[in-house]
């Protein structure tokens, strides 16, 4: 029997990929890095089956079989891929699959898996810009922006389009990210407990002692592919308030604008404003206009081409 399917999704650099390392260190529980198999490899498969619906010359798979058989024929090859991860963990009940993106592909996934289960989780927006911001200034240029309100919007974007896997299905799981680095322990107990697994608080206390930042940037860790190779920085460790440090006031508050009224009815209540900027924040503002700057150069150099 195939076992449990999971999906954890969130906005990029919200803690998902800490979160799958936590729950993987369970005997009980397969994953593999980012597989994109519904964002990437079958997204096509998909969106010409919608796009050939309306062929006017009756061109396309319409005439050969129906949605069913075609919903079918996707699934014997995802089957076969997750599968592949079932296997790199023997007698595991559970199989995680980890790609952010497939918040955008919840749809496609529920027409192949109708009891596939989602775990959500959901990062204060300010940490997540910071971050996306950060990732984008170093090891992730090629997908991240520096934006401070494309990051936000981002944010906005993904945590609505994944809260609504909620009016589909009734397998949907809402985690915290302030709450899973407050109460580590007791969150990924609840979650295990959900996922219908029985670890013990202890042995949830050492998975989180085991997947401490530290350990998974030395890759000291027993995880499911060597994490000493991932980028410098992809394990930040800032914490809960960390962006507090990384964001000038206007920053806090341009993204205070863009994510509410989800934000405050998540629980993210705005930040006060302080009355004098800090040294760290003048650093900030230093750094945004050198960024600036150079967008404006390379936007000159380009126009001159």
């Amino acid at each position: 029997m195939f076992p449990k399917l999971v999906f954890l999704v969130g906005v990029p650099r919200s803690g998902t990929t800490w979160l799958q390392l936590l729950l993987s260190q369970s005997t009980h529980v397969a994953t593999v890095n980012e597989t994109h198999l519904f964002s990437h490899y079958t997204r096509s498969l998909f969106e010409s089956w919608v796009h050939f619906q309306s062929s006017a010359r009756g061109s396309g798979l319409h005439d050969l079989m129906g949605e069913e058989d075609f919903i079918a024929k996707v699934r014997v090859f995802t089957d076969d891929i997750l599968k592949l991860i079932e296997e790199k963990k023997s007698g595991a009940s559970v199989v995680l699959e980890k790609t952010p993106a497939h918040a955008w592909a919840w749809k496609d996934i529920l027409k192949v898996y109708p009891d596939a289960c989602f775990i959500h989780l959901i990062r204060d927006p300010r940490a997540v810009v910071a971050s996306l911001r950060a990732a984008g200034r170093d090891w992730g240029k090629n997908w991240a922006s520096t934006s401070v309100v494309e990051n936000a919007e981002t944010w906005l974007r993904v945590v609505e389009l994944a809260r609504s896997i909620k009016k589909e299905s009734s397998k949907y799981l809402e985690v915290r990210y302030e709450d899973l680095m407050r109460q580590p322990v007791e969150s990924i107990e609840t979650m295990f407990d959900w996922l219908g697994i029985s670890e013990s608080k202890e042995v949830c206390r050492s998975f989180v002692d085991l997947c401490k930042p530290d350990k998974l940037s030395k890759g000291a860790a027993n995880t499911a592919w060597d994490t000493s190779k991932e980028p410098k920085g992809f394990f930040r460790g800032a914490g809960v308030d960390g962006w507090r440090n990384d964001l000038s006031t206007g920053e806090i508050a341009e993204i205070e604008r863009v994510t509410a009224p989800l934000a405050s009815i998540l629980g993210y209540s705005p930040a006060r404003a302080r009355l004098f900027p800090s040294a760290r924040e003048l650093s900030i503002r230093a750094v945004n206009n050198v960024d600036r700057w150079w967008e404006w150069q390379r936007k000159k150099i380009l126009k001159r081409l």
